[in-house]
């Protein structure tokens, strides 16, 4: 088991980019982030998870890798405000608590985001408030890694064959969506959307460079 921890950063993204690279060791990968911030008196503890990024990558053999790569939060839907959203599903909010909470310990304090150094400027930086911390482990020091990733690939496809989910028309296991669209897209090319478009577009005319998309 191999891990670290990092600070002083700015956001770093999708915990999955960095579980996925203990992927390619044939190792489990887990990462999480977290950043500083007090809790405030008047805000409700439905908040207090503080949308921490967190992912597990778990290999297998045939199937794809299993990627849990998610923020622990709840937030309104669009439709429904958190209070609304607590009233139909409040063990939900009690479990993205306690997941925030752990990726801020891990993540946060373990990290060390809270010490302070009296040679930076913090002013310069007050963006950089953030750590984390990352971890692989090799799965060939507690099971056969192929024994493993044959168990694996045959709990996947029992999950296949279950009903999906309502309005959906497969059942699969997080991380499967990805590897699919992954396979795909580096035959075809990434699909950007127009927002995006237009925002590469802007970068471009700061840069002096011609408009990347026509509309």
């Amino acid at each position: 088991i191999a891990g670290a921890v990092t600070r002083n950063h700015f956001h770093f993204g999708a915990a999955g980019k960095y579980s996925r690279l203990a992927l390619e060791q044939d190792c489990i990968g887990f990462a999480t982030s977290a950043h500083r911030f007090r809790p405030s008196k008047d805000h409700s503890i439905l908040s207090a998870s503080g949308a921490s990024p967190i992912s597990f990558a778990i290999p297998a053999g045939k199937q794809p890798p299993i990627v849990v790569d998610m923020g622990a939060y709840l937030g309104g839907s669009g439709e429904l405000s958190q209070d609304q959203l607590f009233k139909y599903i409040p063990a939900t909010f009690f479990k993205f608590i306690g997941l925030g909470a752990a990726a801020h310990m891990m993540g946060g304090f373990m990290a060390g985001i809270w010490r302070s150094d009296p040679e930076v400027n913090q002013n310069a930086w007050e963006g950089a408030n953030q750590g984390a911390f990352i971890c692989a482990i090799d799965i060939s020091r507690f099971r056969d890694l192929e024994h493993f990733k044959q168990e694996v690939d045959r709990h996947q496809k029992d999950i296949q064959q279950m009903i999906p989910a309502p309005g959906y028309d497969q059942a699969n296991l997080p991380g499967t969506l990805e590897y699919q669209r992954e396979k795909e897209w580096a035959q075809i090319g990434i699909p950007i959307g127009v927002d995006h478009q237009s925002v590469l577009n802007v970068v471009a005319n700061k840069i002096g460079l011609e408009p990347l998309f026509s509309n």
